[in-house]
């Protein structure tokens, strides 16, 4: 009898089978006639790099580049420096759980550190999730993760291209979509108000040529 075509065609990065001891076995051994749920990504080794799970589709990228860390670097620098003390910035490494069939783990993100179990990890929306363009990544970022951010009820979600520069700032509306708030080039400034007054030139967060 002819195997079933699978239903489901996950993204794995060969680089992030090479750097996590048993993770191709893992993967081969997950449900391939079902989207995947949150609760299957317990049987993958721990990362980093660490898994996502978009609308029951397994994404797993391998490591950053050094140009994509530089830039993520950067922002979390000067989002520290104007952040409240009662808010957290947090680059890229806190999951969050948006449904059952979907898990992110965004670049950089802004949260009430009030609002995380620790155990269960966030129990409301990220004020702020900023996702920092790829090659690998551009059509999630841009179309995919745009849809589950707006959906799981983050307000606020940046978009930075460090090749250009660009970046675009889009904001949750009354309809549960995202709108844009500002679309910069590298000359640029982002004058955000939430979730606290910021200031980023967007020249700024040009990726390094090296």
């Amino acid at each position: 009898m002819t195997a079933p075509t699978p239903l489901v065609a996950h993204e794995i990065d060969p680089r992030a089978l090479r750097i996590v001891p048993g993770l191709a076995e893992a993967i081969a051994a997950l449900p391939t006639h079902r989207p995947l749920t949150v609760a299957d990504l317990d049987r993958l080794p721990e990362g980093p790099p660490h898994p996502e799970l978009i609308d029951g589709v397994l994404i797993v990228r391998g490591s950053p580049r050094p140009r994509h860390a530089v830039v993520v670097n950067h922002l979390t620098i000067v989002l520290n420096q104007a952040c409240p003390p009662h808010l957290q910035v947090v680059p890229g490494g806190l999951e969050w759980i948006i449904d059952d069939g979907t898990l992110l783990v965004p670049d950089l993100m802004v949260y009430d550190p009030t609002a995380v179990h620790p155990d269960d990890g966030l129990l409301a929306p990220p004020l702020l999730v900023v996702e920092v363009l790829s090659p690998t990544t551009r059509r999630h970022d841009l179309v995919h993760k745009r849809r589950a951010y707006a959906r799981g009820g983050c307000r606020h979600y940046w978009i930075v291209d460090p090749l250009e520069p660009w970046l675009l700032a889009l904001e949750l509306t009354a309809e549960g979509t995202y709108g844009a708030v500002a679309d910069l080039d590298r000359h640029g400034v982002l004058r955000a108000t939430s979730p606290f007054p910021i200031d980023i030139e967007v020249a700024a967060l040009a990726a390094p040529e090296r």
